[in-house]
């Protein structure tokens, strides 16, 4: 929709909300494949001196159970905590962390036994130093290339599927975005953007992808220059009009090993879902 009427992600989505409002359509957010259109097709326009095509809707996905809260809880912009046994590699410093995180390398493969241990850095610590780090560019860069960020990328249709991805401090959210693409294997053949309030379209906080209007982009922002602290929780949207929604979480932070090829993915939880659901259409 954005190709077709050059118009601006936001704009994507505020013309499906008046799509919605007027009852044109119907859409389950953050469900993939779950627009469907509520008028016939003899209603549809179409190019002068081409027969109107039969309109099928899609079939409607089954929803994705979600689990009870926990009574009492009061409501957190993060998740719940890390449930009590998780395994967690020996590797990586962990930070607290919300429920259902772990750490974590090329898809899937753990840890090598010879990697440095890591080097404990408490979080004020770490801000501290990434201070200091940008007063010079050659600083920064070298600051960056020496560490890596894990982050844990829920996806929040399905909370019981997730990954660990590590990514080197002088690389950038496009980067995390190609990691995420490659780990629950789809096709990367939509824009994306990375919302570090939390919040969808916050124009405020927003990262969009190279080939997307406005934003600062994605690709130009580098992992090590990001305000982000442990427990803090951020957005990951791809396909503008679909809006598959991951929550990501920075995990823990350590030191980059030589030779190997970032991003990776160090742990993963439940078989990755299709990016779209089949359907009958040939």
């Amino acid at each position: 929709m954005e190709r077709f009427f050059q118009i601006s992600p936001p704009s994507v989505h505020q013309m499906l909300l008046r799509l919605e409002e007027r009852g044109l359509i119907s859409r389950v957010p953050g469900e993939p494949r779950s627009i469907r259109l509520l008028v016939s097709a003899e209603e549809l326009p179409h190019p002068p001196g081409a027969a109107p095509r039969p309109f099928e809707p899609a079939p409607a996905r089954p929803q994705a159970s979600v689990p009870a809260k926990r009574p009492g809880r009061a409501p957190a912009p993060i998740g719940p905590q890390r449930a009590a046994g998780a395994h967690q590699p020996e590797q990586l410093t962990l930070f607290a962390m919300p429920a259902d995180s772990s750490t974590g390398t090329v898809a899937g493969t753990p840890l090598e036994d010879s990697a440095p241990p890591p080097m404990e850095v408490p979080p004020s610590g770490l801000a501290t130093r990434r201070r200091r780090a940008r007063r010079n560019p050659d600083e920064l860069e070298t600051f960056g290339r020496s560490r890596t960020y894990a982050f844990r990328v829920v996806l929040k249709w399905d909370r019981k599927v997730w990954r660990i991805i590590e990514v080197r401090g002088d690389q950038s959210l496009h980067h995390l975005h190609q990691g995420i693409q490659e780990a629950f294997d789809w096709d990367d053949d939509h824009l994306y953007s990375f919302f570090m309030s939390g919040k969808r379209w916050d124009p405020n906080t927003e990262y969009a992808a190279p080939g997307a209007e406005g934003s600062p982009k994605a690709n130009r922002v580098m992992i090590c220059t990001l305000d982000i602290e442990p427990r803090r929780r951020f957005l990951y949207l791809f396909d503008y009009g679909d809006e598959l929604l991951h929550d990501v979480w920075l995990v823990s932070v350590g030191p980059a090993a030589d030779g190997v090829r970032y991003p990776r993915v160090v742990k993963s939880q439940g078989e990755a879902p299709p990016q779209y659901p089949a359907t009958d259409e040939p």
